[in-house]
């Protein structure tokens, strides 16, 4: 995975995550710089709150006992899976402002108008008095939360992220995971693990969400096959054939099965 796709640090920490319809789950998580805030971020590109935040989250279950922490109604951390509907835009309309300091706005329009010209619900439209929306603002990398968070939520751009990684962040912020990380995915790549970088396996987290559709090796939301590798050979290897013209960690748009789950979580 390059730099261009995500956040990475060699700070390393233990935090928690819920996926969906599950109990809390312990993670590493890489503590990054983000214009000032030092941010939790999962699998390279997935911000799952502040290390401030995480830092509490992780107090809070230290000094509870686990059935208390995983039945508390008003204990959620916000971002960090989508749960039921109040993760979701309502009518798939998400609203956003491009931040004022970001270099090369053009790509942000372009992803924009890709997702708005899908056959989708979902609509990126300009800000203008909404409660809950979206700012593309500058950052070291890519990176998005998961889902509608409530107020206002970031979407990290680089100076080096493309149209194509753009569209990509905006597929973390409409709800979805990465493609590998399906809790099926072990039926349809094998991860090479000896391959991976010892500091990145934590990337190849598994979330135990829905499954919408097939598996999609052609996914925008798919890492490539060498993402995190420590020595230029793949980390995730198909178990069959690619159908002719499929490319893994494609960056160009949508594919019809991204498509196709869009319309199944917002019909």
């Amino acid at each position: 995975m390059s730099e261009a796709d995500g956040l990475h640090s060699t700070d390393y920490r233990l935090g928690f995550h819920k996926p969906i319809g599950s109990a809390w789950q312990p993670v590493i998580y890489s503590a990054v710089n983000i214009n000032g805030t030092r941010y939790a971020v999962l699998e390279g590109c997935i911000l799952i709150g502040t290390v401030e935040e995480q830092d509490k989250l992780v107090d809070r279950i230290r000094q509870q006992s686990n059935s208390e922490v995983f039945t508390d109604p008003d204990f959620v951390m916000q971002g960090g899976a989508i749960k039921g509907g109040s993760y979701r835009w309502p009518n798939g309309r998400v609203p956003y402002v491009i931040s004022g300091s970001l270099l090369n706005k053009q790509r942000i329009e372009d992803a924009i108008s890709h997702w708005n010209g899908l056959a989708t619900k979902i609509r990126l439209v300009a800000r203008t008095n909404e409660k809950d929306w979206v700012e593309f603002v500058p950052g070291p990398g890519c990176a998005s939360y998961v889902g509608r968070r409530g107020g206002r939520q970031e979407i990290v751009i680089g100076d080096a992220c493309s149209a194509g990684n753009v569209m990509h962040e905006i597929g973390h912020c409409v709800g979805f995971y990465h493609e590998q990380s399906r809790s099926d995915r072990d039926q349809h790549v094998q991860i090479e693990w000896a391959n991976v970088n010892p500091t990145m396996r934590h990337n190849f987290n598994q979330e135990n969400s829905v499954n919408l559709g097939a598996y999609d090796f052609g996914s925008i939301m798919h890492y490539p096959a060498t993402a995190f590798s420590v020595n230029g050979q793949p980390t995730i290897v198909p178990r069959q054939p690619l159908p002719p013209g499929i490319n893994m960690g494609q960056r160009n748009g949508l594919s019809s099965g991204d498509v196709a789950a869009v319309q199944q979580l917002y019909p």
